[in-house]
């Protein structure tokens, strides 16, 4: 983590500036949007301005002595540690895009890479996932690389699990291929969770996932078989 605190301007008055900068630039209304092309999902941008709005709201009441407490003051100091945390993989993870351009590491400090790496080979195999309905509308999935046996995990070579899922009514016609899954997600870590809205509950998921590259999706794998669950 300490390059993250590196990377993270250390004074409330500069991480003011970085905080609400890289929010504007994320959220510009342009196409394609930052945030999209800088590789966060939608709800990593919605937590990153989450985490915005929490800092604008305590920061004002620091910054005036009429309005300054130690609760105000505590309440910043755990944001500011909440917005190292969280910030800190999402700029590592930019940090791999070939499309950055300089004004995008100026803005989000994201240093370039070294010249020496070792170089990614394709994906050609599609992920084993299994889907668990969990109560209150949860599903456990659980990855792992064809070919293993047991073990959950990533796979070498991808920076994450893609999850391309939609919620039908049982007894509608099941989407036959991923392009047909409008809702998206995107999983770090072999054994992860999905919480989907109470309403859901009595529907059935269906889902299709693969071992995405995210610096060259052109690596990226094959789309495993559709698989489903009942959401309880």
């Amino acid at each position: 983590m300490a390059n993250g605190n590196r990377r993270i301007p250390r004074s409330d008055g500069a991480l003011d500036v970085f905080i609400r900068t890289t929010t504007n630039v994320l959220l510009a209304p342009e196409q394609p949007y930052n945030w999209q092309r800088l590789g966060l999902t939608e709800d990593e941008k919605d937590g990153w301005k989450a985490l915005h709005d929490e800092w604008v709201a305590v920061y004002a009441r620091c910054s005036n002595a009429n309005l300054r407490s130690k609760t105000a003051i505590a309440q910043k100091d755990d944001i500011r540690k909440r917005f190292t945390r969280y910030s800190y993989r999402i700029l590592v993870r930019a940090q791999t895009l070939s499309g950055l351009t300089e004004a995008d590491r100026a803005v989000f400090r994201i240093p370039k890479r070294k010249k020496t790496y070792t170089r990614r080979t394709a994906i050609d195999d599609a992920p084993l996932v299994q889907l668990q309905s969990m109560a209150g509308g949860w599903i456990r999935l659980r990855a792992r690389v064809a070919g293993t046996e047991g073990r959950a995990r990533i796979r070498p070579m991808a920076d994450y699990l893609e999850v391309r899922y939609a919620v039908l009514p049982i007894g509608t016609t099941p989407p036959e291929t991923w392009s047909q899954c409008l809702q998206f997600t995107v999983k770090t870590k072999a054994i992860s969770i999905l919480q989907l809205p109470l309403d859901q509950r009595g529907r059935v998921i269906y889902a299709f996932c693969r071992w995405t590259n995210l610096s060259e999706q052109s690596k990226s794998g094959p789309w495993c078989n559709r698989i489903e669950a009942i959401v309880a």
